[in-house]
């Protein structure tokens, strides 16, 4: 069971794609980013599309950057949707259509491959845009967005999806 969690700003957003039309969005770097599969290293779990599996180092070395797994996998797998779809930037209520199914398509995937473990699917949203990042639960590391506190993001649209 799956559970989600939005602050204000994400819920008006979400309002704001129900009212608008969605067109088929069919780029060749989209369809990598929805195709894209998920690569297993060293108790990380990380995006195909944007890891290069043997530019890794053969083991997780925590820093001052990234101190932790948790850590590491928000940075190593968010993806910025204008990256992917240019013309985004200037509608950027697109971007957050797209995001949105790609959360679906995610989801699906990481539940499929990785069943017992868990992911926190998190995706911003504002006026630049969205951004989409996943990491695997670790009860030892903690959460890596607050929940309880998920209206105290003031800039941006934040929503979190328990998996």
């Amino acid at each position: 069971m799956s559970k989600t969690f939005s602050n204000e700003i994400m819920r008006r957003q979400l309002k704001e794609v129900e009212n608008t039309l969605h067109s088929e969005i069919s780029t060749v770097k989209v369809q990598k980013l929805l195709s894209s599969e998920f690569i297993e290293w060293d108790g990380c779990v990380l995006l195909e599309a944007v890891n290069d599996e043997n530019a890794l180092d053969t083991h997780f070395k925590p820093n001052e950057y990234y101190p932790d797994r948790t850590e590491y996998e928000a940075f190593c797998n968010h993806i910025h949707i204008s990256d992917y779809l240019p013309e985004s930037e200037e509608c950027p209520l697109q971007s957050l259509v797209l995001a949105l199914k790609i959360l679906e398509v995610w989801e699906s995937k990481l539940m499929n491959s990785f069943p017992g473990l868990k992911f926190h699917l998190i995706l911003s949203h504002d006026e630049f845009g969205s951004v989409l990042r996943f990491h695997k639960f670790r009860q030892e590391e903690g959460l890596w967005i607050n929940v309880d506190n998920i209206n105290g993001y003031t800039e941006q649209g934040i929503m979190l999806k328990e998996i």
